[in-house]
Parts: structure tokens; C-alpha cells; sequence
């Protein structure tokens, strides 16, 4: 039997990786939790303890899934007071999934993210050598890391800005529906992904038994505000209450940083065409009517 074991995955990517399994597949799947997470979902869950990790390995030869996704992702504001938590839970997490796979010959997909490189010359591919800027893009490069070095079969994901809507899964689309204040970095570039499109992604990799890396993303580079801006636009038709904000650069630079990724392989190689965001925003629409209209 295919069996799933969905990790951390109690965020907008994770919504749409089950409600995509759910709707359109016959594999079942386990969400597996840090104790630390509030999870809602009433499907099958599991929690564990990042100080008994002992306990995750045990759990996943207990379940004895044929596929474990690990979407950990934990960053902090205050990244100097918390260095050991992201690491903890960014890379020991991981190590110990590594090896919790190994001994139960399952595949291990790791999701990652932009936060490996120092956004000079992207958008990146696949065989781009990571350079991150700060702890936490390091501790998502050596969670890469264990992974290529500790698994077999294995395949890592590497994903930008990643945006949905679902009802009642908290993200920034609900925000902006709701014209609360948003401020969105207007100092990178990124190809920002539909939650549902990395979600099929994931699917036809699992089903079509890849290896390795693959990098995705949409087709459209902008800005995090940019995005913003649109998106508000498209739904509500006002400007909205967005506001841009700068981390890397001063306003007066108009040199952005570049992230973002070429999804050229993962296109080719699962048969697969990343939405615009002109379609994205259409499905969006979509999901608010049928919640709105009870359709």
C-alpha cells in the first residue's frame, strides 16, 4: 500500500498536498507534527517531540509509510537567540528522517527553498551552488546536505514563494480578502508558485519513482509586494492596505536581489506547465466563489 507520511505539514503547501492526495489519488498519508505545531486537520496525525527524536524513528517504522515528504521550515526574527531551535528543527529533524528511511527502505523528499543562495544571480537551477546569507539559509543547505549524503533514494524540491487559498488555512490571500496590513519585501525577485501546482509537482515525482533535485516555480518574476499588489488588484480591485518593505537593500537602490528558480527540468521531465498568475488568481477566485456561493 502507498502510504504518505506528510511532515510538519501545517502550512499552505501541506493543505494543498493532502486536499490534492485526498481528491485526485488513491494514496493514503499520516500527517506527523512537531508537538509544537497547531494542527487542526482531522485526518490520521501523529505528533512528536524535537528533544525525543528517537521517538520520530520509531513512529515511522511503526507506520511504515512508502513515501515520507519532510516540509520543515522553521525560521525566527531573532535569529542569534534561536540559532539551536532552527537547527534543531530544520536539521536534526531531518537527519533523523534520513535515517528512519534508510532502515525502512522509503523514499525521502525534502522541501526546500531560496534561502540557499544570496540572490546575485538567479533565477537558480539545479546544479547552481548554494551560498546562503544567513543561519537560517545555512541550516536549510545542510539539511540538503544530509540528505544527499545519507539517502539513496531521495529527491529534494526546491521551491520559491509558495501562495494558495483554502478555507479556513491561514495565509496571505485571507489577508488581503480581509484588507488587513501586509507588508511584503519589495527587495527581491522571485517566480512565486501556485500551492496546487508544487503540490502535483510532488505527486508526479513520487508516481513517476524520480530521484535528485528539481527546482519549480511559475512563470512570472516579481516581487513578494508586486505580488501583492496584483493579487488585490485581481480580487478586490483597489490598491489595498499593502505596504512594500526592505531587508537586503535601502528603497533608494533600485537593484534587487534575484531569487526564484528555473523549473525548465521539472516541466520537461513530469509533463507538467506551472500556472501564470493570471490563472493562479482565476482558481483563486474559483475557491472563494464556491465557499462564498456554497457551490
Amino acid at each position: 500500500m502507498n502510504k504518505i507520511a506528510i511532515i510538519n505539514g501545517n502550512n499552505i503547501l501541506g493543505h494543498f498536498l493532502r486536499r490534492f492526495l485526498t481528491n485526485h489519488t488513491s494514496y493514503s498519508f499520516v500527517n506527523i507534527n512537531d508537538s509544537e505545531q497547531i494542527f487542526t486537520d482531522d485526518t490520521e496525525s501523529y505528533e512528536y517531540n524535537v528533544n525525543d527524536l528517537k521517538s520520530l524513528r520509531k513512529l515511522i517504522s511503526t507506520i511504515k509509510p512508502s513515501h515520507i515528504v519532510a516540509l520543515n521550515d522553521f525560521n525566527s526574527a531573532d535569529e542569534e537567540k534561536q540559532k539551536l531551535e532552527i537547527w534543531n528543527k530544520n536539521v536534526l529533524v531531518v537527519e533523523h528522517l534520513a535515517k528512519a528511511a534508510a532502515i525502512n527502505d522509503c523514499h525521502l523528499m525534502l522541501i526546500s527553498n531560496e534561502s540557499l543562495f544570496d540572490g546575485e544571480s538567479g533565477p537558480y537551477k539545479e546544479d547552481d551552488k548554494p551560498n546562503p546569507l544567513n543561519y537560517y539559509g545555512k541550516s536549510r543547505h545542510a539539511a540538503e546536505n544530509v540528505v544527499l549524503t545519507t539517502v539513496t533514494d531521495f529527491s529534494i524540491v526546491r521551491v520559491p514563494m509558495v501562495f494558495g487559498y483554502l478555507p479556513d488555512v491561514p495565509n496571505m490571500v485571507e489577508k488581503i480578502l480581509e484588507n488587513e496590513h501586509l507588508s511584503l519585501r519589495d527587495d527581491y525577485l522571485t517566480n512565486p508558485i501556485y500551492a496546487e501546482d508544487a503540490a502535483l509537482a510532488i505527486y508526479k515525482i513520487i508516481t513517476k519513482q524520480r530521484k535528485g533535485l528539481y527546482c519549480l516555480g511559475g512563470p512570472d518574476y516579481l516581487t513578494p509586494y508586486e505580488w501583492g499588489l496584483k493579487l488585490n488588484q485581481y480580487l478586490c480591485n483597489s490598491s489595498g492596505n499593502i505596504s512594500p518593505s526592505y531587508v537586503s537593500i535601502s528603497k533608494e537602490k533600485e537593484q534587487k536581489l534575484k531569487f526564484g528558480f528555473v523549473s525548465l527540468k521539472a516541466e520537461t521531465d513530469l509533463n507538467i506547465k506551472f500556472m501564470a498568475l493570471s490563472s493562479a488568481y482565476s482558481a483563486i477566485r474559483f475557491l472563494i466563489d464556491k465557499r462564498k456561493y456554497d457551490i
